[in-house]
């Protein structure tokens, strides 16, 4: 994939995030309709849980009510 690929999403995209178990430990895995995406932050096409989630609590908004809020009162 390349960086357009992040950008132009296509009508009707699916995106699916996989967690399976292999020697006691969990992975994640994401397919964008139906191919594997390359998690850069992992350097591979799966990724340990622990740090899956520690990218997406970073890379998150914290209070997304506020910030709604916020906007709508502008």
């Amino acid at each position: 994939y390349s960086r357009e690929d992040y950008t132009l999403v296509p009508y009707a995209s699916i995106v699916s995030i996989l967690v399976h178990k292999e020697n006691n430990e969990y992975f994640v895995e994401v397919k964008y309709n139906d191919r594997p995406l390359f998690l850069k932050w992992c350097w591979s096409y799966k990724c340990p849980l622990k740090i899956f989630r520690d990218m997406l609590e970073f890379s998150t908004m914290k209070n997304i009510d506020s910030f709604c809020s916020s906007a709508i009162s502008k």
